[in-house]
């Protein structure tokens, strides 16, 4: 071990040093050998440990500093530091005592060299430099986990071993974090009088530098450090970078060496460059500019992070060097450079190239194009140009992970146990990929619409390069057992094909057989993952009740197996569909607490918390609680940028929520703005004729007419219709929603014979599709009977609402908007006709039941159930302060939406009744 001397010895301190090397002197039971060098407030000495027979490196704390008690204190803290920590790159501590009142601590003899001196010795490629910093990170990661942090990183505080292991030395100033609640120390003491205080417990939890003072080696400090602000384990990030900038290029990123020149220096706040002459790889150079950003939060997260980029880096650009280095000498000289031995090994490492050109070479490519084409739909030319680069880099990756994991272990660098699991999870991404390939092979309608975003969804491939993951849910137990349980999650990836292009039945059939296989196995991750696949398939089927149930049992099962990542999504999607698609907005709600669980484990700002994040805003809005579901949204679309960029269906799919939200809260300007991003952004993903845009379609024609621009509201669900009718043809009963809206905007303005027609033809429609009972077709009734109605035919009009109130009473009860609705309009008869008792009754129940209830359904339903109630309780001179209150209210909710609907006549007469304002009478 060499320290670079910082200050001379003082003449008491040399001394006692000759006096300790003359005749072997003793320290203790260490027996001194020689002198091995100084440190700022120590000298080093080799020693003998009598009682355990072995050399250490004996350091004792210098004279001067021993006259006080922070001297002491910095030592014992850097041992008891030291003494936490067992890791191959951080020196070991043997030993903690005091001799004649100087304070001393054995830790292990390195036979070495410090980084500085080795960098120096001669000139490094910046391989071998990654390698050697690679090592010393990890004993910072270490020391950082173990809750310590170094603060004093620099090339002399680092060894390199002369058997190459790296070793980080001279923890003197570690500080362990401060847990929440605990003072770091006593105010209003100094910091020599506050050490003398201490008891050894609490010495890595304060600071003993003096107030406003700072601790370091001013050149390699972190900004942070250098005003006198609390560091943490960025910090030493930081650090780690300007010697690692040093080593690569000779020189340190920023300039000055003493703290004035530091603080100086930092006036500018520039961020650091590499020379335009460094030899250094890009990626090498993201590395380490990031890990020197002079804002913390701009660092990477924590050490480990950018060891992994370090590394990945590193080994990646190492393969594509061998790589150029075997084609050079194959080409140069004709000779072959690998042993006949190898060449067969590497072969073998290269059957996943011929696995892949067996699944997507030329062939089946030009075969699935032309069975796409043959299809004859106006979106497909789009969806194969979007398709083709997504399955073409699955299929490369897949490849190059496959042939990366058997030459690791070829290397030796991959247990045998982790090359098999990391084959079968390979195996499993393959059937998905096949699975996938033969539905587009062979496809229908709902396969090519989702084609795209099946794609997307193919499992990742990250996971089966992941020791933790492969290792998570492995079966355990005989041979035969594992390649079962790895056959049923291999089928497993065929129904998830099925749930992605719509096909659920074939799904369940599938998810079936592998559940009742893993239940009589007992192996409860498969049996948790086909739970959530049955789940999400009935989901998908509209069996809603069943998948909830089965969902939540997916759920509690994959709590107990600790499979957060599935644990997560689940949640997810039970959150969703309890509430958007049963309306138990609570019960969706409750699951907030254990949600917060499962991401403090699997960590803030992931996909994971993303998704869970965008379920519970989903159902904040339709609960009516419009801001808080805004400011839900607003996170998950956040986080879902910074993973995915401004692109892809997930993002778009998030703002369509938010714009949903907003226009709940009928801020119907920012609900457009959100709609025509997520429009945009699924037009670049989808192309403009995709079946998936007529959705946005009509939730942007929607926002745009409550804010009375009819005209373009009506462009937009033409659009929406087009789309359909170029799919479907003209007659399906999925253009019934697009007719209908057009229908609404037509009648608005004043058209009612072309509303009509096209009400007509949306109820034929729905009749074709559901029969005569289908819920959809109340809507339709509904706004039929209004025309008849203002046409003067109120047996016709009565007619049809009785019927919509049949048909909407037998799905859902009295609760159900549709039904609700018709009531009202059933109101407004009976008003018309005279019958005001008739109509306050029938009002009064339809307006109970819709307050006790989620307000879902048309906005109108409310406001103009207060408005007719008004009305009839006027007409019948009962109670005119309720009708007052009434009036009202519904004025308010019809202002509110008075762009979207002929509510004109209505509001005019609230306005009668309200002036002066305030009375309503």
């Amino acid at each position: 071990m060499q320290l670079n001397p910082e200050t001379p010895l003082p003449s008491a301190d040399v001394e006692f040093r000759e006096h300790l090397l003359d005749g072997g002197g003793r320290i203790d039971r260490y027996v001194i050998l020689r002198h091995l060098g100084e440190g700022g407030m120590s000298t080093v000495f080799a020693a003998y440990d009598e009682e355990l027979d072995r050399r250490v490196a004996l350091k004792l704390l210098r004279a001067r500093a021993s006259e006080g008690a922070l001297g002491r204190t910095r030592l014992l803290r850097e041992a008891q530091a030291l003494a936490k920590l067992a890791h191959p790159n951080v020196v070991t501590v043997f030993d903690v005592g005091e001799f004649r009142g100087q304070v001393f601590v054995a830790m292990e003899l390195i036979s070495g060299q410090t980084l500085r001196h080795w960098f120096k010795e001669r000139r490094r490629t910046w391989v071998e430099i990654v390698e050697v910093f690679l090592q010393a990170g990890r004993g910072l990661a270490a020391a950082h986990s173990a809750g310590l942090i170094h603060r004093d990183v620099k090339p002399s505080n680092v060894v390199v071993g002369d058997d190459g292991r790296v070793r980080v030395v001279d923890f003197g100033l570690a500080l362990a974090r401060v847990s929440a609640g605990e003072a770091p120390g006593e105010p209003g003491l100094d910091a020599t009088e506050s050490a003398a205080r201490l008891s050894s417990s609490t010495l890595l939890t304060t600071n003993l530098t003096t107030d406003g003072a700072v601790a370091g080696t001013p050149a390699y400090m972190a900004p942070e450090q250098i005003i006198g602000a609390a560091s943490d384990a960025r910090s030493d990030q930081f650090a780690f970078g300007v010697s690692l900038f040093e080593a690569l290029v000779g020189v340190r990123p920023h300039p000055g060496r003493t703290l004035d020149e530091r603080k100086e220096a930092l006036v500018s706040a520039a961020e650091a460059s590499f020379p335009r002459s460094a030899k250094i790889p890009a990626w090498l150079r993201r590395v380490v500019l990031r890990a020197l950003s002079i804002d913390p939060e701009r660092r990477f997260p924590d050490m480990d992070a950018l060891l992994a980029a370090l590394g990945r880096d590193r080994e990646r650009s190492r393969r594509r060097q061998l790589l150029g280095l075997t084609l050079g000498v194959s080409f140069g000289l004709g000779v072959t450079v690998l042993a006949r031995e190898e060449l067969r090994e590497a072969q073998i490492c290269r059957g996943g190239d011929r696995t892949i050109e067996a699944l997507w070479g030329e062939a089946r490519k030009g075969s699935i194009h032309a069975a796409m084409q043959a299809a004859h739909l106006p979106y497909v030319d789009a969806s194969w140009e979007r398709l083709t680069p997504i399955l073409g880099e699955y299929a490369e990756g897949w490849a190059r992970l496959h042939h990366d994991t058997c030459e690791a272990r070829r290397r030796g660098e991959l247990t045998d146990h982790l090359h098999d699991l990391a084959v079968a999870c390979l195996d499993r991404r393959k059937a998905a990929f096949a699975a996938l390939l033969d539905a587009l092979e062979s496809p229908d309608a709902a396969t090519l619409e989702s084609a795209i975003e099946a794609g997307r969804r193919l499992p990742e491939l990250a996971s089966c390069a992941d020791a933790a993951a492969l290792t998570a849910t492995t079966a355990a137990g005989a041979p035969e057992l594992v390649r079962e349980i790895e056959g049923l999650r291999a089928r497993l990836e065929f129904a998830r094909v099925a749930l992605h292009t719509h096909h659920a039945d074939e799904g369940l059939q599938i998810v079936t057989t592998v559940s009742t296989i893993a239940d009589a196995l007992g192996h409860d991750p498969t049996r948790a993952e086909a739970l959530a696949l049955r789940g999400l398939l009935l989901a998908d089927a509209g069996r809603y009740e069943a998948a909830a149930e089965a969902l939540t049992r997916a759920l509690w099962l994959a709590d107990i197996v600790r499979d957060d990542p599935l644990l997560a999504s689940v949640m997810a999607q039970l959150v969703y569909l309890t509430g958007e698609r049963l309306g138990r907005y609570d019960e969706a709600m409750a699951w907030r607490p254990h949600a917060e669980a499962v991401i403090a484990r699997i960590g803030r700002r992931s996909a994971a918390h993303a998704r869970l994040l965008w379920a519970f805003g989903a159902t904040l809005y339709r609960k009516n609680a419009s801001y808080e579901a805004i400011g839900t949204l607003e996170e998950a679309l956040e986080i879902e940028r910074a993973l995915f960029g401004e692109r892809g269906s997930r993002v778009a799919e998030t703002m369509v929520h938010l714009g949903n939200a907003h226009y709940v809260a009928n801020d119907f300007i920012n609900a457009q703005v959100y709609y025509e991003r997520a429009l945009t952004l699924l037009e670049a993903e989808l192309g403009r004729d995709h079946p998936e845009l007529a959705s946005v379609l009509d939730n942007l024609g929607a926002a745009v007419a409550s804010q009375g621009d009819l005209d373009h509201a009506l462009d937009l669900f033409r659009r929406s219709l087009a789309i359909g009718e170029q799919i479907h043809g003209p007659q399906h009963p999925e253009l019934a929603p697009a007719i209908g809206n057009i229908g609404v905007i037509l009648a608005a303005k004043g058209q009612r014979t072309a509303a009509r027609a096209h009400f007509r033809r949306g109820l034929a429609l729905e009749e074709q599709g559901g029969g005569p009972d289908h819920p959809s077709i109340a809507d339709s009734l509904i706004r039929l009977a209004a025309l008849d109605r203002d046409d003067g035919d109120l047996a016709g009009a009565r007619e049809r609402l009785d019927r919509a109130s049949e048909i909407a009473y037998a799905v859902n009860g009295a609760g159900d908007p549709l039904y609700l609705w018709a009531q009202s309009e059933l109101g407004e008869l009976d008003l018309r006709e005279g019958a005001a008792e008739e109509a306050k009754i029938r009002l009064q129940q339809a307006l109970d039941r819709r307050l006790a209830g989620p307000p879902i359904g048309e906005p109108e339903i409310t406001p103009m159930l207060q408005y007719r109630l008004a009305r009839a309780l006027r007409a019948l001179g009962h109670d005119r302060g309720r009708a007052a209150e009434l009036a009202a209210a519904a004025r308010a909710g019809l202002m509110a939406i008075a762009g979207s609907g002929d509510y004109g006549a209505a509001i005019a007469e609230l306005d009668a009744w309200c002036m002066p304002p305030n009375t309503c009478l």
